[in-house]
C-alpha cells in the first residue's frame, strides 16, 4: 500500500507540473515564440480553458484556399506536422482569422524564408470548435489536384488588433517547441 500511495504522490506532482508548463499563455495570453508550438498544440487541445482570455501572438499571415476556391486567411508559424512527429511533412499551425477590418495579404507563402508577411494579432477565440476545411495538397509549392483532398483543422480567432511587424528579422519561421 505504500508503494501505491508514493506513486499515488508522484503522479499528481508529474500531473500539476505537466499542467502548469502547458499552460504557460493560460496566465496572460501571450504566446511567445519560444513556446509558440507548444502553446498553440494546447489550445487546439483544449479551447475551453483559453474561451475567455485575451490572445496575443506574432505570425506571419497565410491563405488557405479550400476544395470550393474559397480564401481563408489564417495567422499561423511553420512546424513539424505533429510534436514528436518524425513523418518529416511539415505543416502551419496558429488560427484562422476573422476581422472587421483589412488583414495584410500574405507574401512568399511557398517559400520557406522569413520573408513573410509579419503580424502581431490579438484577440479571443471566436468558439471552442475546430473549424474544418477541406484542401487539395500541395506539391512543390503547388496545388496538386491529382492527390485526395485533406481536411486541416483550425480553432477561429476573432481579432480585435493586428498590427504589421516590418522588423521580422529575428522572429523565426520554423517553430519545434
Amino acid at each position: 500500500m505504500k508503494i501505491i500511495g508514493k506513486f499515488f504522490v508522484l503522479f499528481i506532482v508529474s500531473a500539476l507540473t505537466f499542467c502548469c508548463f502547458f499552460s504557460a499563455c493560460a496566465v496572460n495570453g501571450d504566446i511567445i515564440e519560444e513556446d509558440f508550438f507548444m502553446s498553440m498544440t494546447n489550445i487546439q487541445q483544449y479551447p475551453k480553458n483559453y474561451s475567455d482570455i485575451d490572445i496575443r501572438y506574432d505570425c506571419f499571415t497565410y491563405k488557405l484556399t479550400d476544395i470550393n476556391g474559397q480564401d481563408h486567411l489564417c495567422g499561423v508559424r511553420q512546424c513539424s506536422s505533429g510534436f514528436g512527429c518524425t513523418c518529416g511533412n511539415d505543416t502551419i499551425i496558429g488560427f484562422l482569422l476573422e476581422y472587421d477590418g483589412e488583414i495584410p495579404e500574405p507574401r512568399n507563402q511557398s517559400e520557406k524564408s522569413v520573408e513573410k508577411t509579419w503580424v502581431h494579432i490579438e484577440g479571443r477565440l471566436k468558439d471552442t470548435e475546430l473549424r474544418e476545411i477541406q484542401i487539395y495538397a500541395y506539391t512543390d509549392g503547388k496545388i496538386d489536384y491529382q492527390k485526395k483532398p485533406e481536411t486541416v483543422k483550425f480553432l477561429v480567432l476573432t481579432v480585435s488588433e493586428i498590427n504589421l511587424i516590418n522588423d521580422y528579422q529575428n522572429l523565426k519561421y520554423y517553430v519545434t517547441k
